[in-house]
């Protein structure tokens, strides 16, 4: 295995298991008075996982990984053959949600570093025509099972950081983590449910649902997102 694919791994497994992530900032009741636009930040490609999250011993986890990494090509060569693209299909949700809030939206194309979480600059992305920047990462994407007390159902998941800031100071508006589908109790997020007709008994059971079901359930996650976050900036 590369060494890059190790620091990939270690990477996402510390986020998914909710070790460390940004503190939530709640945006305060005027802060939108002034906002008029926003600008999405280019959303970058999710971790795409099919992964089994209750293993209590190291040895199941690194089992369930070589599992999760053989299922891995058969899963995104579905999404690849429904032509469908998590952060694409978010980005337009996004924007349908902000300007439903009452915003015109732009985009802005961006570089990102693979590990980075949120833009560690916004200094260059300044804009006359944006009055606030919204940077956006879903760090994973896919079908995961969690701990059996809490449920012992696969579903569509999602874990996306997002972060609102003044296009002309920088100074950060309103910031939260979302996770959808999969829950952590050690984890301080929003929690958004996957509604049961994405629930799962089985692994073997998301593919015999078919493409089209895989996809929804995707879509569904990417459409929650967006709608939580167009309703907290709501004006």
């Amino acid at each position: 295995m590369k060494i890059r694919n190790i620091v990939l791994w270690g990477f996402v497994a510390i986020i998914s298991l909710g070790c460390g992530g940004p503190s939530s900032i709640m945006i305060k009741p005027d802060a939108t008075k002034n906002i008029r636009s926003i600008a999405i930040l280019e959303i970058k490609q999710p971790f795409y996982q099919m992964m089994d999250l209750s293993s209590a011993t190291p040895w199941g986890a690194i089992s369930e990984q070589n599992r999760a990494k053989e299922i891995k090509p058969k899963f995104v060569g579905i999404l690849k053959k429904e032509k469908f693209s998590f952060n694409k299909y978010l980005t337009n949700e996004l924007h349908k949600s902000l300007r439903k809030a009452g915003y015109k939206t732009y985009a802005i194309k961006v570089k990102r570093d693979e590990k980075e979480i949120f833009l560690k600059s916004y200094a260059k992305y300044k804009s006359a025509k944006v009055d606030a920047l919204l940077d956006l990462t879903p760090v994973s994407a896919g079908y995961v099972v969690q701990q059996p007390m809490i449920s012992s159902f696969w579903r569509p998941e999602t874990k996306a950081f997002v972060r609102l800031v003044n296009a002309r100071d920088g100074a950060i508006l309103y910031q939260d983590t979302l996770m959808y589908g999969y829950h952590n109790t050690f984890m301080s997020a929003v929690d958004l449910d996957a509604p049961k007709k994405f629930h799962f008994e089985e692994r073997e059971d998301i593919f015999k649902a078919g493409n089209k079901v895989i996809v929804n359930g995707l879509k569904d996650a990417a459409t929650q997102v967006a709608a939580y976050i167009g309703k907290q900036l709501e004006k």
